[in-house]
């Protein structure tokens, strides 16, 4: 029996991603349809695709996420075009707005283009978001799936800590605080790490919040700020960001979303804040999936 290349890739990335550590997830099932109602640009390659449920039973909690299909014809178009031979695709994203909305839910999207110095396609899904996708357009969806956050009766800190996109499942997890009053007894850290100023997204909202909320902190950092950036903040990677900030031990309950790297790095520093396994959970999303 001959496999076709992209089997092989997705074997591959399959194999790679286990040997990591990285839970894979997939979807078999698509039995939600949603409306695109609102899509805004965050910056030059993030959106932010507002969706109108049709279905009645569909819900989701804080910190959870779903697939989203891509349309045979959009495949089929894109399989011509790039000379590739994909079947269905579908890719997961987190919620980036509060489960209390039951009338329109948030999806925060990256856009991947063509790698430079390689010849390989630009990312299949996020192309099709970005490039294809117009309001009114009606997607096929999973149900809601995973469990990033779980509710604790614990009054130790909350630190968020996110590389570039994975910031995404945070919004909608802040949001749930706020409403939820729990940033009244808990203090609640926002470390965001990207490349330079014009990586970040929802920043001026970010910093409106620290503001707004009470115990609300927000600690951007550029691992690379451009020449006219003019950043007066914290400079590196997000993980090494976060050992300045606090010197100290820790106790505190972690959440972490990014690529596989940021992640397998920044759990050494939490390990080395003295943080235990039982308090830091990682989003499975791997940021960069295409």
């Amino acid at each position: 029996m001959s496999l076709s290349q992209s089997s092989i890739r997705f074997l591959g990335a399959l194999i790679l991603l286990m040997l990591i550590g990285v839970q894979v997830v997939e979807a078999r099932e698509f039995p939600h349809k949603a409306e695109v109602v609102k899509i805004q640009e965050l910056n030059y390659n993030i959106k932010r695709i507002t969706f109108k449920p049709k279905t009645d039973d569909f819900e989701f909690t804080a910190g959870q996420y779903i697939f989203v299909k891509a349309p045979e014809s959009y495949i089929d178009a894109f399989n011509k075009t790039h000379g590739t031979d994909h079947g269905e695709i579908s890719r997961p994203y987190s919620f980036a707005s509060s489960p209390s909305n039951k009338e329109t839910f948030d999806l925060i999207i990256k856009h991947y283009g063509p790698r430079r110095g390689r010849d390989v396609p630009p990312g299949v899904m996020s192309t099709f978001i970005h490039k294809h996708l117009k309001v009114g357009d009606v997607l096929d969806f999973s149900g809601a799936r995973g469990r990033l956050y779980e509710p604790q009766e614990a009054n130790r800190p909350i630190v968020m800590i996110a590389g570039s996109v994975g910031g995404s499942p945070f919004v909608g997890l802040s949001q749930y605080f706020f409403e939820n009053q729990i940033n009244e007894k808990r203090k609640i850290y926002l470390f965001l790490g990207v490349n330079s100023k014009r990586d970040l997204f929802l920043h001026d909202l970010f910093i409106g919040w620290t503001k707004k909320h009470k115990n609300f902190y927000y600690i951007p950092s550029l691992s690379r700020p451009a020449e006219g950036d003019k950043w007066t903040g914290e400079t590196g990677y997000i993980n090494l960001a976060f050992g300045r900030y606090f010197k100290e031990k820790l106790d505190a309950d972690v959440y972490i979303a990014g690529s596989p790297i940021m992640r397998r790095e920044t759990i050494k520093v939490l390990k080395a804040k003295g943080i235990p396994d039982g308090q830091i959970r990682t989003d499975p999303i791997k940021v960069g999936d295409e």
